[in-house]
């Protein structure tokens, strides 16, 4: 997730898209093709994936305090 942005800088996507992630595919999208609607659905399924790892994430990882 937070790669964006030396990705973009250096390669914009690599030879053969090696380094293209998901986040400079959606900013491809919005801007260089101008699907603005097909950018927002794959933003909002990012933020599911997201919500569903941090959820696990902190369900997995809960320990009881007793002081």
């Amino acid at each position: 997730m937070q790669v964006f942005i030396p990705m973009q800088v250096m390669t914009g996507g690599g030879p053969l898209n090696s380094t293209r992630t998901i986040v400079l595919h959606i900013q491809d999208q919005a801007f260089r093709y101008l699907k603005m609607g097909y950018a927002s659905a794959l933003s909002v399924m990012l933020l599911m994936m997201l919500l569903v790892v941090t959820l696990v994430q902190l369900r997995l990882l809960r320990t009881n305090w007793e002081y």
